[in-house]
């Protein structure tokens, strides 16, 4: 489910301004390939629960982005109040871990959303255990990727349970 998000997201779209140069000589004017820049915020919920997951969760995500020509993706960290927050690129190396002291609180996923309001993003995938009071509904998708134990903290947006993201 993260992979079909993320591909949604970027999508593949067909542009008139350069035609396929391979079909000109059969007369042919067919649009160009070209994909658009996968942008995604992904927020980890730091609180004791979620950290062992995550650099599963990271390595999944590193797999998925190799498959983009471009993206750019904003990983956000934060308990009660945001601890990390950086954007990567196709340029760049994702985290395996983050530095997690200091952290480990409670979770209020409010912050969050009220961080990455004014970014232009296509997604949210908010990895979380999900006890936390619901935020605020945005206008745009956003996908839970639980904790085995974990239970989605609103009734919007998709689920996808962790365990889904082992390897085999």
């Amino acid at each position: 489910m993260l992979r079909r998000l993320a591909e949604r997201c970027a999508g593949d779209k067909y542009r008139w301004k350069q035609p396929n140069r391979r079909f000109i000589g059969q007369g042919q004017l067919l649009p160009s390939r070209r994909t658009t820049r996968l942008r995604l915020v992904v927020v980890l919920d730091l609180s004791g629960s979620t950290v062992d997951p995550i650099p599963r969760f990271m390595a999944e995500l590193n797999d998925i982005l190799r498959a983009f020509e471009h993206f750019s993706v904003r990983i956000v960290a934060c308990d009660t109040r945001v601890v990390f927050d950086q954007v990567f690129d196709e340029r760049q190396v994702l985290p395996r871990a983050l530095d997690t002291t200091g952290s480990g609180g409670g979770t209020d996923l409010q912050p969050v959303f009220d961080a990455i309001e004014s970014d232009d993003h296509a997604a949210l995938v908010f990895l979380t255990d999900g006890f936390a009071d619901p935020p605020e509904q945005p206008d745009y998708p956003v996908l839970w990727a639980l904790c085995e134990e974990g239970q989605a903290p609103v009734d919007w947006g998709e689920v996808i349970q962790l365990e889904l993201l082992k390897r085999n």
